[in-house]
Protein backbone atom coordinates (compact mmCIF):
# COMPACT_ATOMS: atom_id res chain seq x y z
CA UNK A 1 0.00 0.00 0.00
CA UNK A 2 1.36 3.38 -0.93
CA UNK A 3 0.47 6.92 0.01
CA UNK A 4 -1.55 7.23 -3.19
CA UNK A 5 -4.17 4.82 -1.86
CA UNK A 6 -5.08 7.33 0.82
CA UNK A 7 -5.81 10.37 -1.31
CA UNK A 8 -9.36 11.71 -1.37
CA UNK A 9 -11.75 14.60 -1.21
CA UNK A 10 -15.10 15.17 0.54
CA UNK A 11 -18.04 16.98 -1.07
CA UNK A 12 -20.58 18.27 1.44
CA UNK A 13 -24.12 18.40 -0.03
CA UNK A 14 -26.25 20.99 1.68
CA UNK A 15 -29.98 20.33 1.87
CA UNK A 16 -31.53 23.63 0.85
CA UNK A 17 -34.87 24.13 -0.90
CA UNK A 18 -34.66 26.13 -4.12
CA UNK A 19 -37.10 27.37 -6.71
CA UNK A 20 -36.36 25.99 -10.21
CA UNK A 21 -34.72 29.30 -11.24
CA UNK A 22 -32.71 29.50 -8.04
CA UNK A 23 -31.61 25.89 -8.50
CA UNK A 24 -30.45 26.65 -12.06
CA UNK A 25 -28.46 29.70 -10.92
CA UNK A 26 -26.97 27.73 -8.03
CA UNK A 27 -25.98 24.92 -10.40
CA UNK A 28 -24.22 27.29 -12.80
CA UNK A 29 -22.37 29.02 -9.97
CA UNK A 30 -21.50 25.65 -8.46
CA UNK A 31 -20.04 24.36 -11.72
CA UNK A 32 -17.94 27.51 -12.01
CA UNK A 33 -16.58 27.35 -8.48
CA UNK A 34 -16.65 23.68 -7.49
CA UNK A 35 -12.88 23.19 -7.50
CA UNK A 36 -12.37 26.23 -5.31
CA UNK A 37 -15.17 25.47 -2.87
CA UNK A 38 -13.98 21.91 -2.24
CA UNK A 39 -10.43 22.99 -1.73
CA UNK A 40 -11.61 25.76 0.57
CA UNK A 41 -13.26 23.20 2.84
CA UNK A 42 -9.98 21.34 3.17
CA UNK A 43 -8.13 24.61 3.79
CA UNK A 44 -10.57 25.31 6.62
CA UNK A 45 -8.94 22.40 8.47
CA UNK A 46 -5.38 23.70 8.02
CA UNK A 47 -4.09 26.37 10.43
CA UNK A 48 -2.59 29.60 9.16
CA UNK A 49 0.57 29.16 11.24
CA UNK A 50 1.90 26.25 9.17
CA UNK A 51 5.39 26.56 7.75
CA UNK A 52 4.40 25.19 4.37
CA UNK A 53 1.29 23.81 2.69
CA UNK A 54 0.90 22.25 -0.75
CA UNK A 55 -2.28 21.25 -2.56
CA UNK A 56 -1.77 18.50 -5.15
CA UNK A 57 -4.06 17.20 -7.90
CA UNK A 58 -2.75 13.65 -7.93
CA UNK A 59 -5.41 12.46 -10.40
CA UNK A 60 -4.34 15.15 -12.86
CA UNK A 61 -0.67 14.31 -12.36
CA UNK A 62 -1.29 10.63 -13.07
CA UNK A 63 -3.44 11.39 -16.12
CA UNK A 64 -0.69 13.62 -17.48
CA UNK A 65 1.70 10.73 -16.88
CA UNK A 66 -0.39 8.36 -19.03
CA UNK A 67 -2.81 6.80 -16.52
CA UNK A 68 -6.49 6.41 -17.44
CA UNK A 69 -9.28 6.33 -14.86
CA UNK A 70 -12.34 4.27 -15.73
CA UNK A 71 -15.58 3.21 -14.05
CA UNK A 72 -13.79 0.02 -13.06
CA UNK A 73 -10.61 1.53 -11.70
CA UNK A 74 -7.38 2.62 -13.35
CA UNK A 75 -5.34 1.67 -16.41
CA UNK A 76 -1.78 2.26 -15.31
CA UNK A 77 0.80 3.86 -17.62
CA UNK A 78 2.75 1.47 -19.82
CA UNK A 79 5.94 2.57 -18.08
CA UNK A 80 4.75 0.83 -14.91
CA UNK A 81 4.14 -2.58 -16.51
CA UNK A 82 6.14 -5.16 -14.59
CA UNK A 83 6.33 -3.03 -11.43
CA UNK A 84 4.35 -3.19 -8.19
CA UNK A 85 1.25 -1.10 -8.97
CA UNK A 86 -0.92 -2.37 -6.11
CA UNK A 87 -1.10 1.13 -4.66
CA UNK A 88 -2.37 2.57 -7.95
CA UNK A 89 -4.86 -0.26 -8.33
CA UNK A 90 -6.30 0.57 -4.91
CA UNK A 91 -6.33 4.22 -5.84
CA UNK A 92 -8.37 3.42 -8.95
CA UNK A 93 -10.82 1.38 -6.92
CA UNK A 94 -11.33 4.21 -4.45
CA UNK A 95 -12.02 6.61 -7.28
CA UNK A 96 -14.35 4.26 -9.16
CA UNK A 97 -16.32 3.39 -6.01
CA UNK A 98 -16.85 7.04 -5.13
CA UNK A 99 -15.03 6.51 -1.86
CA UNK A 100 -12.90 9.53 -2.66
CA UNK A 101 -12.09 12.04 -5.37
CA UNK A 102 -8.34 11.85 -5.79
CA UNK A 103 -7.94 15.33 -7.23
CA UNK A 104 -6.82 16.83 -3.91
CA UNK A 105 -4.39 16.10 -1.14
CA UNK A 106 -2.79 18.59 1.22
CA UNK A 107 0.81 18.31 2.39
CA UNK A 108 1.64 20.32 5.51
CA UNK A 109 4.87 21.12 7.30
CA UNK A 110 3.90 22.03 10.84
CA UNK A 111 5.39 22.59 14.28
CA UNK A 112 8.85 21.13 14.80
CA UNK A 113 9.16 19.76 11.24
CA UNK A 114 6.15 17.44 11.40
CA UNK A 115 5.09 16.30 7.94
CA UNK A 116 1.36 15.72 7.54
CA UNK A 117 -0.71 14.53 4.58
CA UNK A 118 -4.44 15.17 4.92
CA UNK A 119 -7.53 14.67 2.75
CA UNK A 120 -11.30 14.22 3.01
CA UNK A 121 -13.16 10.91 2.90
CA UNK A 122 -16.40 10.79 0.89
CA UNK A 123 -17.65 7.36 1.96
CA UNK A 124 -15.88 6.05 5.04
CA UNK A 125 -17.21 2.48 4.91
CA UNK A 126 -16.19 2.02 1.27
CA UNK A 127 -12.87 3.68 1.96
CA UNK A 128 -12.15 1.48 4.96
CA UNK A 129 -13.10 -1.68 3.06
CA UNK A 130 -10.95 -0.91 0.02
CA UNK A 131 -7.99 0.07 2.22
CA UNK A 132 -8.39 -2.90 4.59
CA UNK A 133 -4.67 -3.68 4.26
CA UNK A 134 -4.05 -0.68 6.53
CA UNK A 135 -5.43 -2.85 9.35
CA UNK A 136 -7.78 -0.22 10.73
CA UNK A 137 -8.50 -0.44 14.44
CA UNK A 138 -9.95 1.74 17.17
CA UNK A 139 -7.45 4.36 18.28
CA UNK A 140 -7.37 7.13 20.87
CA UNK A 141 -9.41 10.33 21.08
CA UNK A 142 -12.18 8.93 18.89
CA UNK A 143 -9.95 8.26 15.88
CA UNK A 144 -9.61 5.09 13.83
CA UNK A 145 -5.95 4.23 13.27
CA UNK A 146 -4.25 2.43 10.40
CA UNK A 147 -0.69 2.00 9.14
CA UNK A 148 0.96 2.54 5.74
CA UNK A 149 4.43 1.02 5.70
CA UNK A 150 4.62 1.62 9.44
CA UNK A 151 3.46 5.26 9.20
CA UNK A 152 0.35 6.01 11.29
CA UNK A 153 -2.85 7.20 9.63
CA UNK A 154 -5.71 8.64 11.68
CA UNK A 155 -9.31 9.20 10.59
CA UNK A 156 -12.44 10.58 12.18
CA UNK A 157 -14.60 9.13 9.39
CA UNK A 158 -14.63 12.29 7.28
CA UNK A 159 -10.95 13.19 7.08
CA UNK A 160 -7.63 11.34 7.20
CA UNK A 161 -4.22 12.47 8.45
CA UNK A 162 -0.93 10.69 7.79
CA UNK A 163 1.70 11.98 10.23
CA UNK A 164 5.44 11.51 9.77
CA UNK A 165 7.93 12.34 12.48
CA UNK A 166 5.98 12.83 15.69
CA UNK A 167 3.13 11.67 17.94
CA UNK A 168 0.21 11.53 15.46
CA UNK A 169 -2.49 12.23 18.03
CA UNK A 170 -0.77 15.30 19.46
CA UNK A 171 -0.04 16.66 15.97
CA UNK A 172 -3.55 16.12 14.58
CA UNK A 173 -5.26 17.54 17.66
CA UNK A 174 -2.96 20.56 17.57
CA UNK A 175 -3.66 21.10 13.87
CA UNK A 176 -7.40 20.98 14.40
CA UNK A 177 -7.37 23.29 17.41
CA UNK A 178 -5.15 25.83 15.65
CA UNK A 179 -7.33 25.69 12.54
CA UNK A 180 -10.40 26.55 14.61
CA UNK A 181 -8.66 29.72 15.81
CA UNK A 182 -7.35 30.83 12.42
CA UNK A 183 -7.51 28.58 9.34
CA UNK A 184 -5.35 29.32 6.34
CA UNK A 185 -8.54 29.85 4.34
CA UNK A 186 -8.85 33.20 6.16
CA UNK A 187 -5.66 34.42 4.49
CA UNK A 188 -7.30 35.64 1.29
CA UNK A 189 -4.15 35.86 -0.80
CA UNK A 190 -2.69 32.51 0.21
CA UNK A 191 -5.95 30.59 0.00
CA UNK A 192 -6.53 32.12 -3.45
CA UNK A 193 -3.28 30.57 -4.66
CA UNK A 194 -3.89 27.22 -2.98
CA UNK A 195 -7.41 27.01 -4.45
CA UNK A 196 -6.29 27.80 -8.01
CA UNK A 197 -6.68 25.21 -10.75
CA UNK A 198 -3.17 23.75 -11.08
CA UNK A 199 -1.59 20.34 -10.56
CA UNK A 200 0.42 21.75 -7.66
CA UNK A 201 -0.05 24.84 -5.50
CA UNK A 202 2.38 25.62 -2.71
CA UNK A 203 2.75 28.34 -0.08
CA UNK A 204 5.83 28.72 2.11
CA UNK A 205 5.80 31.07 5.07
CA UNK A 206 8.83 33.33 5.04
CA UNK A 207 8.84 33.04 8.82
CA UNK A 208 10.31 29.60 8.17
CA UNK A 209 13.65 31.28 7.53
CA UNK A 210 13.62 32.90 10.96
CA UNK A 211 12.67 31.58 14.38
CA UNK A 212 10.21 28.89 13.39
CA UNK A 213 9.15 28.32 17.00
CA UNK A 214 7.58 31.79 16.91
CA UNK A 215 5.97 31.40 13.48
CA UNK A 216 2.77 33.44 13.66
CA UNK A 217 -0.33 33.46 11.50
CA UNK A 218 -0.49 37.19 10.89
CA UNK A 219 -1.98 38.72 7.78
CA UNK A 220 1.28 40.63 7.28
CA UNK A 221 3.47 37.51 7.20
CA UNK A 222 5.19 37.26 3.80
CA UNK A 223 4.69 34.03 1.87
CA UNK A 224 6.43 32.59 -1.16
CA UNK A 225 3.87 30.88 -3.39
CA UNK A 226 4.19 28.61 -6.41
CA UNK A 227 1.69 27.07 -8.82
CA UNK A 228 2.66 24.46 -11.41
CA UNK A 229 0.85 22.73 -14.26
CA UNK A 230 1.50 21.28 -17.70
CA UNK A 231 0.93 23.65 -20.64
CA UNK A 232 2.00 23.19 -24.29
CA UNK A 233 3.86 20.06 -23.19
CA UNK A 234 5.94 22.05 -20.70
CA UNK A 235 5.97 22.07 -16.94
CA UNK A 236 5.13 25.69 -16.20
CA UNK A 237 5.42 27.18 -12.72
CA UNK A 238 4.62 30.70 -11.56
CA UNK A 239 5.82 32.12 -8.26
CA UNK A 240 4.79 35.16 -6.24
CA UNK A 241 5.86 36.83 -3.05
CA UNK A 242 2.90 38.17 -1.09
CA UNK A 243 1.49 38.93 2.31
CA UNK A 244 -1.28 36.79 3.76
CA UNK A 245 -3.93 39.21 2.56
CA UNK A 246 -2.66 39.01 -1.04
CA UNK A 247 -0.69 42.26 -1.17
CA UNK A 248 2.36 41.71 -3.36
CA UNK A 249 5.68 41.87 -1.57
CA UNK A 250 8.68 43.01 -3.55
CA UNK A 251 12.15 41.65 -2.89
CA UNK A 252 14.23 44.53 -1.57
CA UNK A 253 17.66 45.14 -2.99
CA UNK A 254 17.00 43.89 -6.55
CA UNK A 255 17.31 45.75 -9.84
CA UNK A 256 17.18 44.93 -13.55
CA UNK A 257 20.01 42.90 -15.06
CA UNK A 258 22.41 44.97 -17.15
CA UNK A 259 22.19 43.27 -20.58
CA UNK A 260 25.60 44.65 -21.56
CA UNK A 261 27.34 41.81 -19.69
CA UNK A 262 25.67 39.30 -21.99
CA UNK A 263 27.93 40.44 -24.83
CA UNK A 264 30.72 38.57 -23.03
CA UNK A 265 28.85 35.23 -23.27
CA UNK A 266 30.02 33.03 -26.20
CA UNK A 267 27.51 31.38 -28.54
CA UNK A 268 28.46 27.87 -27.36
CA UNK A 269 27.51 28.60 -23.74
CA UNK A 270 24.26 26.81 -22.87
CA UNK A 271 23.96 27.86 -19.24
CA UNK A 272 23.58 31.37 -17.89
CA UNK A 273 22.42 32.74 -14.54
CA UNK A 274 22.21 36.46 -13.81
CA UNK A 275 20.69 38.75 -11.18
CA UNK A 276 20.74 42.43 -10.42
CA UNK A 277 21.49 43.52 -6.83
CA UNK A 278 21.77 46.74 -4.87
CA UNK A 279 23.64 47.15 -1.56
CA UNK A 280 20.24 46.96 0.21
CA UNK A 281 19.83 43.28 -0.66
CA UNK A 282 19.50 41.05 2.42
CA UNK A 283 22.64 38.94 2.13
CA UNK A 284 22.46 38.15 5.84
CA UNK A 285 19.68 35.60 5.30
CA UNK A 286 21.62 33.83 2.55
CA UNK A 287 24.93 33.76 4.43
CA UNK A 288 23.16 32.63 7.60
CA UNK A 289 21.62 29.72 5.72
CA UNK A 290 25.03 28.79 4.29
CA UNK A 291 26.61 28.99 7.73
CA UNK A 292 23.96 26.63 9.09
CA UNK A 293 24.64 24.16 6.25
CA UNK A 294 28.35 24.14 7.05
CA UNK A 295 28.07 24.50 10.82
CA UNK A 296 30.94 22.07 11.46
CA UNK A 297 33.15 23.10 8.56
CA UNK A 298 35.37 25.82 10.01
CA UNK A 299 37.15 26.46 6.71
CA UNK A 300 33.84 27.10 4.97
CA UNK A 301 32.69 29.27 7.86
CA UNK A 302 35.82 31.36 7.44
CA UNK A 303 35.33 31.63 3.69
CA UNK A 304 31.72 32.80 4.18
CA UNK A 305 32.82 35.40 6.71
CA UNK A 306 35.50 36.69 4.34
CA UNK A 307 33.10 36.74 1.38
CA UNK A 308 30.22 38.52 3.14
CA UNK A 309 31.60 42.11 2.96
CA UNK A 310 32.11 41.72 -0.79
CA UNK A 311 28.60 40.37 -1.30
CA UNK A 312 27.16 43.33 0.57
CA UNK A 313 29.13 45.68 -1.69
CA UNK A 314 27.62 44.32 -4.93
CA UNK A 315 25.80 47.08 -6.78
CA UNK A 316 24.70 45.80 -10.15
CA UNK A 317 24.63 42.57 -12.12
CA UNK A 318 26.14 39.23 -11.17
CA UNK A 319 26.53 36.78 -14.05
CA UNK A 320 27.58 33.14 -14.16
CA UNK A 321 27.68 31.42 -17.53
CA UNK A 322 29.20 28.20 -18.81
CA UNK A 323 29.36 25.88 -21.78
CA UNK A 324 31.23 22.87 -23.19
CA UNK A 325 34.33 23.40 -25.29
CA UNK A 326 33.16 20.44 -27.45
CA UNK A 327 30.49 17.72 -27.42
CA UNK A 328 33.01 15.37 -25.83
CA UNK A 329 32.93 17.57 -22.71
CA UNK A 330 29.54 16.11 -21.78
CA UNK A 331 30.91 12.58 -21.49
CA UNK A 332 34.02 13.66 -19.58
CA UNK A 333 33.12 16.20 -16.90
CA UNK A 334 36.74 17.24 -16.40
CA UNK A 335 36.72 21.03 -15.73
CA UNK A 336 39.31 21.58 -18.44
CA UNK A 337 36.67 20.63 -21.02
CA UNK A 338 34.31 23.36 -19.89
CA UNK A 339 34.43 27.11 -20.28
CA UNK A 340 32.96 29.51 -17.74
CA UNK A 341 32.52 33.20 -17.04
CA UNK A 342 31.80 34.93 -13.71
CA UNK A 343 31.21 38.69 -13.45
CA UNK A 344 30.08 40.78 -10.47
CA UNK A 345 29.67 44.55 -10.43
CA UNK A 346 31.54 46.04 -7.45
CA UNK A 347 32.91 49.43 -6.44
CA UNK A 348 36.43 49.98 -7.75
CA UNK A 349 37.92 49.89 -4.25
CA UNK A 350 36.45 46.45 -3.60
CA UNK A 351 37.80 45.15 -6.90
CA UNK A 352 41.22 46.51 -5.98
CA UNK A 353 41.02 44.74 -2.59
CA UNK A 354 40.19 41.41 -4.23
CA UNK A 355 42.98 41.77 -6.78
CA UNK A 356 45.45 42.58 -3.98
CA UNK A 357 44.32 39.46 -2.09
CA UNK A 358 44.76 37.33 -5.22
CA UNK A 359 48.25 38.65 -5.87
CA UNK A 360 49.22 37.99 -2.26
CA UNK A 361 47.85 34.45 -2.40
CA UNK A 362 49.66 33.72 -5.67
CA UNK A 363 52.95 35.02 -4.28
CA UNK A 364 52.64 32.84 -1.16
CA UNK A 365 52.18 29.80 -3.36
CA UNK A 366 55.00 30.67 -5.74
CA UNK A 367 52.72 31.36 -8.69
CA UNK A 368 53.29 34.25 -11.05
CA UNK A 369 50.81 35.58 -13.65
CA UNK A 370 51.97 34.93 -17.19
CA UNK A 371 50.44 38.19 -18.30
CA UNK A 372 48.95 41.28 -16.67
CA UNK A 373 47.57 44.19 -18.64
CA UNK A 374 44.47 46.40 -18.81
CA UNK A 375 43.65 45.41 -15.22
CA UNK A 376 43.44 41.67 -16.05
CA UNK A 377 45.81 38.90 -14.93
CA UNK A 378 46.26 35.58 -16.74
CA UNK A 379 47.13 32.79 -14.32
CA UNK A 380 48.15 29.22 -15.31
CA UNK A 381 46.48 26.65 -13.07
CA UNK A 382 45.01 23.13 -13.36
CA UNK A 383 46.00 22.86 -17.01
CA UNK A 384 44.07 26.02 -17.91
CA UNK A 385 44.63 29.73 -18.10
CA UNK A 386 42.44 31.75 -15.73
CA UNK A 387 41.74 35.38 -16.51
CA UNK A 388 40.81 37.60 -13.56
CA UNK A 389 40.55 41.34 -13.17
CA UNK A 390 38.55 44.54 -13.62
CA UNK A 391 36.42 44.35 -16.76
CA UNK A 392 34.15 47.37 -17.38
CA UNK A 393 33.65 47.86 -13.63
CA UNK A 394 33.08 44.15 -12.98
CA UNK A 395 35.24 41.78 -11.01
CA UNK A 396 35.54 39.08 -13.64
CA UNK A 397 36.91 35.53 -13.67
CA UNK A 398 36.99 33.22 -16.66
CA UNK A 399 39.03 30.50 -18.34
CA UNK A 400 38.58 32.18 -21.73
CA UNK A 401 39.71 35.70 -22.73
CA UNK A 402 37.23 38.52 -22.10
CA UNK A 403 35.58 39.80 -25.28
CA UNK A 404 32.47 41.98 -25.39
CA UNK A 405 31.58 41.32 -29.04
CA UNK A 406 30.05 37.88 -28.62
CA UNK A 407 26.50 36.94 -29.55
CA UNK A 408 24.48 34.40 -27.56
CA UNK A 409 20.89 33.41 -28.36
CA UNK A 410 20.17 33.06 -24.63
CA UNK A 411 20.59 36.78 -24.03
CA UNK A 412 17.12 38.21 -24.88
CA UNK A 413 15.33 36.55 -21.96
CA UNK A 414 17.50 38.47 -19.47
CA UNK A 415 16.36 41.92 -20.58
CA UNK A 416 14.12 43.81 -18.10
CA UNK A 417 14.40 41.02 -15.52
CA UNK A 418 15.71 41.17 -11.96
CA UNK A 419 16.97 37.60 -12.23
CA UNK A 420 16.98 34.91 -14.89
CA UNK A 421 18.46 31.52 -15.65
CA UNK A 422 18.55 29.39 -18.76
CA UNK A 423 19.90 25.92 -19.51
CA UNK A 424 19.74 24.10 -22.83
CA UNK A 425 21.03 20.59 -23.52
CA UNK A 426 20.28 19.40 -27.07
CA UNK A 427 20.28 15.69 -26.17
CA UNK A 428 20.83 13.74 -22.96
CA UNK A 429 22.72 11.19 -25.03
CA UNK A 430 25.60 13.64 -25.03
CA UNK A 431 26.22 12.46 -21.46
CA UNK A 432 25.77 8.76 -22.22
CA UNK A 433 24.74 6.72 -25.27
CA UNK A 434 22.26 4.84 -23.06
CA UNK A 435 20.52 8.07 -22.01
CA UNK A 436 17.33 9.30 -23.72
CA UNK A 437 17.72 11.09 -27.04
CA UNK A 438 15.53 14.03 -26.04
CA UNK A 439 17.01 17.23 -24.69
CA UNK A 440 16.37 19.45 -21.69
CA UNK A 441 15.44 23.12 -21.64
CA UNK A 442 14.91 25.18 -18.48
CA UNK A 443 14.00 28.86 -18.37
CA UNK A 444 13.54 30.87 -15.18
CA UNK A 445 12.86 34.60 -14.92
CA UNK A 446 11.97 36.86 -12.00
CA UNK A 447 10.64 40.38 -11.62
CA UNK A 448 9.95 42.48 -8.54
CA UNK A 449 7.49 40.09 -6.90
CA UNK A 450 6.75 37.41 -9.49
CA UNK A 451 8.65 34.68 -11.25
CA UNK A 452 8.08 32.07 -13.92
CA UNK A 453 9.80 28.82 -14.81
CA UNK A 454 9.41 26.49 -17.78
CA UNK A 455 10.81 22.99 -18.23
CA UNK A 456 10.56 21.18 -21.56
CA UNK A 457 12.08 18.10 -23.17
CA UNK A 458 12.79 18.95 -26.84
CA UNK A 459 12.61 15.90 -29.07
CA UNK A 460 10.49 13.78 -26.70
CA UNK A 461 7.69 11.87 -28.45
CA UNK A 462 5.35 11.52 -25.45
CA UNK A 463 3.79 14.13 -23.13
CA UNK A 464 6.33 15.49 -20.66
CA UNK A 465 5.13 13.76 -17.47
CA UNK A 466 4.67 10.47 -19.29
CA UNK A 467 8.15 10.87 -20.75
CA UNK A 468 9.61 11.43 -17.30
CA UNK A 469 7.77 8.39 -15.93
CA UNK A 470 9.05 6.25 -18.81
CA UNK A 471 12.57 7.53 -18.16
CA UNK A 472 12.40 6.76 -14.44
CA UNK A 473 11.33 3.18 -15.14
CA UNK A 474 13.63 2.88 -18.17
CA UNK A 475 10.88 2.11 -20.66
Amino acid sequence: MTLLTLINENIYMKRISFSPLAMLVALIIGLMTVSCSKKSELLDTIPADVKCVAMMDVKGMLENAGAKFTSEGIEVPEALNGTDVSGLITLGKLHAAGACDISEIALIVYGKQELVFTFFVTDWEKFKTITSSLNWEEGNDGYTEGRVNGVPVLSDGTQCWMVIGSNPYETVNSLRESAKKEPISKLAGISGVLESDHLLNLALSQMTYGDTDNNTAQQLTVWQTLSASVSDNKIVATAQSMKGDGEKSTVKGMQHINPAVLSYVPANFNFALAAGFTPEFDWATATSALSSMFARNFQMQGAIAMLTPFLKAIDGTVLLAAGPSSEESYKDLDPSGWQFLLMAHLPQERINQVMTMIRGSLAQNGISPIDERDGVMTIPQYGMEFHVGNVDGYLALSNIPFENTRQNSLAPMFVNKDAAMTLEIPSLQLFSESAPAYGLKIKVEMGESEGKAEISLPGAKLPILETLLNTIYDK
